[in-house]
């Protein structure tokens, strides 16, 4: 099969370029200071939990500082309900931090709309809630962010979170938390593949985006693109992970969380952060054991507010509290969705709350923009026969109709016309 063919099933399975065109993918941070995190183990194990704690505070205050130090801000903290943004802002704002400013995007009853400001508020920094539903989606903005530099992921995802950037302008300094939970352990899993192939392997069938409708040809391998060889060696880091750091977060997330073009930084991306956190036993990192015990000690106002970390509670919640929460979450929410009925002035929030977009589910039938832009790209796919083993229009008229929600396959075709528009495939275009 053509180069071609696999690029486009590529695109078709993670729903973002893996490689072409763009740089082979590779770690966030080198070899040297995986080897010093290497080494830091033995010392990290010699301390108790408590002293651990007290070692990381210290270290992310000098984080922080160091930060304020070779900028002068103004500070933008796109600020979420879950862990990474409020650790940033707990840092910052402990040290002192001048023209700090957070802002939230998000649709009213979504858990980072509705948390955000509590905790902006707990920390007395400025806050701003931009509502995704005021924000309209134009096909040229979005055509445009293609040709900007840096890699292109998913691009709604990409043009909502410009949201702020574009709020603030390019004189701001913007604070990431990007992969701050994936080095706290996050995504670590109860058992490691014992070698490079079971990781790609595996690493190939968690990452397929689109669950309701197959969209790669039969004879696709889609592990073909994703690197033949480990970085490093597995005592410096599990092959799981490093797939993890190199593939999902720097192609898909980084291109959505910070900006190439503007001064975007991620705080936990600091080198002697990366050590410490690397640095800590699979068991202290295993569901962001320690992470979380570290910042409820240094910064216990702010991290005793809820969270998306604990199903829209505080951490010291009970499983049993976040379930009969949620429960009661889904009885409102039908309830809502009874009256919305009645009274369309009623907003319904989201099904997943902690679904920080716009709902797929219902903007393809009432938002006329969105519904002119999907309309349009799978009528192109169709046409130009791209992928002839795919019926798109089809796909979109099952979502619509309510027979599957077919929201993260229609994003990835999404894709695949806008960046194909924009000749990152080399394929024939199509008239509109």
């Amino acid at each position: 099969m053509s180069d071609r063919f696999t690029d486009i099933n590529g695109l078709l399975h993670y729903g973002y370029f893996v490689d072409w065109p763009y740089e082979p993918p590779k770690l966030p941070f080198s070899q040297a200071t995986l080897e010093a995190a290497r080494d830091e183990r033995s010392t990290l194990a010699a301390l108790d939990e408590s002293a651990l704690c007290d070692h990381g505070i210290r270290l992310w205050k000098q984080v922080c500082r160091r930060l304020l130090d070779s900028r002068s801000g103004p500070f933008v903290v796109p600020l979420s309900a879950g862990l990474d943004s409020r650790a940033i802002l707990a840092g910052m704002a402990d040290q002192g931090a001048p023209n700090l400013q957070t802002v939230t995007f998000g649709v009213p009853g979504s858990f980072d709309y509705e948390i955000a400001p509590d905790v902006a508020r707990q920390a007395a920094t400025p806050h701003e809630r931009i509502d995704l539903r005021t924000i309209a989606v134009e096909t040229g903005r979005i055509d445009g962010i293609v040709q900007e530099p840096g890699r292109s992921s998913f691009l709604l995802d990409m043009y909502f979170n410009r949201a702020i950037s574009d709020r603030y302008g390019p004189d701001c300094t913007y604070l990431s938390g990007y992969v701050g939970d994936v080095l706290a352990g996050k995504n670590l899993r109860d058992s490691q593949s014992v070698d490079w192939e079971q990781a790609r392997s595996r690493f190939a069938h968690k990452n397929r985006h689109s669950r309701t409708a197959t969209l790669t040809h039969p004879d696709a391998q889609t592990t073909a693109l994703l690197p033949e060889h480990p970085y490093v060696s597995a005592d410096l880091m599990a092959f799981d992970e490093q797939l993890d750091y190199a593939v999902r977060q720097e192609c898909l997330m980084r291109p959505i969380v910070m900006r190439p073009d503007y001064d975007s930084i991620a705080p936990m991306l600091d080198e002697e952060w990366v050590i410490f956190m690397l640095a800590l036993s699979r068991d202290q990192r295993q569901g962001r054991r320690l992470f979380v015990q570290l910042f409820q000690r240094g910064f216990p106002a702010l991290f005793s507010l809820p969270t998306t970390a604990n199903g829209g509670l505080p951490l010291t919640a009970s499983a049993r509290a976040v379930q009969t929460h949620q429960r009661r979450l889904k009885r409102r929410r039908r309830l809502l969705s009874k009256l919305s009925r009645l009274m369309p002035s009623i907003t319904v929030p989201l099904g997943n709350r902690s679904w920080q977009y716009i709902d797929f589910k219902q903007g393809l039938n009432k938002r006329a923009d969105l519904t002119a832009l999907f309309d349009r790209g799978m009528q192109r796919i169709d046409r130009a026969n791209w992928a002839p083993w795919i019926d798109a229009q089809g796909l979109l008229r099952e979502h619509r109709d309510g027979v599957a929600d077919h929201g993260k396959a229609l994003s990835v075709l999404l894709n695949l016309d806008i960046v194909t528009r924009a000749g990152a495939l080399n394929l024939p275009p199509v008239e509109n």
